[in-house]
């Protein structure tokens, strides 16, 4: 999927600065905060119109439902320290597995990690939110 292609509402812009600084859609953001905020984007529970939309996709054992076309964008400073760029990566998919697993048990009576294939790709349809990471390359800072 091109990013560049992306309507720029569904995409969630998370960089590490050379600083290790985390920016979340160009702002000054804490580590402890990135999970929730995450999570926030990726619901859009009001419907904003500066996060992502939803679509309706048939999905097995769900049927027709609105699926966020959220899109997280990972990208990094050439300075970044490598340890910091994998806890922010880490923050990112634990904030999507959360959803998968909140869902399952919702949906299934079960954690995600106990379903079986078939249900795990559909818990997967409803929370796609692929982890875009862009080549490191410099921004901010001087």
């Amino acid at each position: 999927q091109d990013v560049n292609q992306i309507n720029d509402r569904n995409i969630l812009e998370v960089k590490v600065n050379k600083d290790n600084l985390l920016l979340v859609e160009g702002e000054l953001a804490d580590f402890n905060q990135l999970r929730e905020l995450t999570l926030n984007f990726i619901v859009n529970a009001e419907d904003r119109a500066n996060m992502p939309e939803k679509e309706t996709v048939n999905i097995p054992y769900f049927g027709d439902v609105a699926v966020s076309k959220a899109v997280i964008s990972l990208q990094n400073d050439i300075g970044t320290k490598y340890g910091v760029y994998i806890a922010v990566q880490n923050e990112l998919i634990a904030a999507r597995g959360k959803l998968r697993n909140d869902l399952a048990i919702q949906e299934f009576g079960v954690p995600y990690e106990k379903l079986d294939e078939d249900k795990k790709g559909a818990v997967d349809d409803f929370y796609k939110v692929p982890i875009s990471e862009a080549e490191p390359k410099r921004i901010g800072g001087n």
